[in-house]
């Protein structure tokens, strides 16, 4: 196949035969095939190793073992399904794995609930009195309700990334630290995680939740079954909020703007991932 694309390469630009391959693959934008390769490989792997008995991991335990004692790998480069195991055996990170989709994890009810998710909550960019205009809305719509504030941060691609819960009515802050590996969006569900594990735990009746993410409420609120992506922690968030509801727990999830009185409470969290 490289050969071929050299040959491509050089119809297309009228190349000679000594015309080197890199710079052609500069002049065409094409990356060479072994990285495309390697791509593939690796995508494959992750959607194979997600679940934990799957039956590719033992037999490429299995090669991964036999290669370097091989003659014949000895001047060669191992097969891409096996360079992309021995990176994943070397990420130190904790992966989640499960023995089955973990869309069948939860319960029907837990999938086909509808969470109560506000978008917008009237705040202007521009406006003054940020402050006085926000708890002017929230004491509109949730009048002596408790407020619990989430948020994450990450400050570096080497850093790790930080998670704050805030609830403002008692001025409790619960602090979560997730590995660098991890993204802020995971940090952000972690965090309306905690915070419904929070509401549970103290039995409050009615309590609203602030956060910055609209991209986690856009998970939250798009339909599982026609979903293409499936994050576990979603499915974990809306198991949550129904025992909210069987218990009789108004919880609704109020997305705001980052650049509001948000910032007051992003302090918390993003203090602990330094």
């Amino acid at each position: 196949m490289d050969s071929i694309q050299a040959k491509a390469m050089r119809i297309v630009l009228g190349a000679m035969k000594s015309s080197p391959i890199n710079c052609m693959r500069v002049e065409c934008v094409e990356p060479p095939l072994n990285l495309r390769r390697q791509f593939l490989s690796d995508k494959f792997l992750f959607r194979c190793i997600q679940f934990s008995n799957h039956i590719l991991t033992p037999k490429l335990t299995c090669l991964a073992s036999l290669i370097p004692n091989c003659s014949y790998w000895k001047n060669k480069r191992p097969p891409c399904l096996v360079e992309s195991y021995r990176r994943f055996t070397y990420f130190e990170a904790p992966t989640h794995q499960a023995t089955s989709n973990p869309l069948f994890k939860y319960s029907y009810d837990s999938l086909v609930i509808s969470p109560d998710i506000h978008t917008s909550t009237g705040l202007v960019k521009i406006e003054q009195n940020q402050k006085l205009t926000f708890n002017y809305i929230v004491d509109t719509k949730w009048p002596q309700w408790h407020r619990i504030f989430t948020d994450a941060s990450k400050h570096s691609k080497d850093s790790c990334v930080g998670v704050g819960v805030l609830h403002s009515n008692y001025n409790i802050v619960q602090k979560t630290k997730l590995p660098p590996e991890s993204s802020v969006f995971t940090g952000e569900c972690i965090g309306l995680v905690k915070a419904i594990e929070y509401i549970l735990l103290l039995k409050l009746q009615k309590t609203v939740i602030f956060t910055d993410s609209l991209s986690s409420l856009n998970a939250l609120a798009r339909f599982p079954f026609g979903s293409h992506y499936q994050f576990p922690v979603i499915s974990e968030i809306r198991n949550l909020l129904l025992k909210c509801i069987k218990e009789n727990y108004y919880v609704p999830i109020v997305c705001m703007g980052s650049w509001s009185l948000w910032n007051i409470w992003k302090r918390e969290s993003r203090s602990f991932s330094q």
